[in-house]
């Protein structure tokens, strides 16, 4: 019978039947519908990736949001997992500017290398985020590392003399500080983990640069002992 209703005492089975009978043709209970299931999304399928590069205009507008520094538009970021395309996308583009400014010519190296620090600085974030507590995953954080190099399109006005140098300095600026944000708002960070974010974001460059030009070196002389062994004494 239903939950709300009221049964009086019985005391046999005739009496439980005059109650069923008295209910018949009444409507039942009001029926509770189902909770509708959350589609899930993989991030890294090539079908979500193509996907969410086609929303071209819904990814144009959070990254320039997250060139102003949106807080609400990085937490969006974060959970939509369409946007892992963009952020990659966004993040090869920036890479592919600050090479070009720095070496003045296209430099497939110099590209290459600046796309593995950059995935080794944003695992090495979200291992530090989760030492913190932090509640997002490992796609959640680099989108919003990925949307904070939107600031990186200021580099395109690297060849004027006097604007240049600035564009590049508020680049990096803008980079820092949208990674700071979009980071604390991606795994619910408040209070202190917010103001210790920088410094973990700094440590972990740091860290990340010296341990690529230890392996850079280390393969370096790797090559040169082999030569060496083949009878070869220059130097690489």
């Amino acid at each position: 019978h239903p939950g709300d209703m009221e049964t009086p005492e019985t005391r046999n089975s005739q009496d439980v039947m005059a109650i069923l009978k008295a209910r018949v043709g009444l409507p039942g209970p009001t029926p509770i519908p189902e909770m509708p299931q959350e589609e899930k999304v993989d991030p890294w399928s090539l079908s979500t990736l193509g996907k969410g590069i086609s929303q071209v205009g819904k990814w144009m507008h959070y990254a320039w949001q997250a060139i102003t520094l949106h807080r609400e538009a990085y937490l969006e970021i974060a959970r939509d997992a369409y946007m892992t395309g963009p952020a990659l996308l966004i993040m090869l583009l920036s890479q592919t500017l600050q090479s070009i400014a720095s070496e003045r010519e296209f430099n497939l190296i110099n590209i290459l290398l600046r796309i593995a620090v950059w995935f080794i600085a944003a695992i090495l974030i979200y291992m530090a985020t989760r030492l913190m507590r932090g509640t997002a995953g490992l796609s959640a954080n680099i989108r919003v590392i990925g949307f904070a190099q939107s600031a990186h399109v200021l580099e395109l006005l690297d060849f004027l003399p006097v604007i240049g140098p600035v564009a590049r300095l508020m680049a990096l600026l803008l980079t820092f500080f949208g990674v700071w944000i979009g980071t604390a708002a991606a795994n619910g960070f408040k209070g202190w983990k917010t103001i210790l974010l920088p410094l973990v974001y700094i440590i972990t460059i740091v860290v990340t640069v010296y341990f690529l030009i230890a392996v850079v070196e280390g393969t370096v002389l790797t090559i040169e002992g082999l030569m060496e062994d083949f009878g070869y004494s220059g130097s690489l």
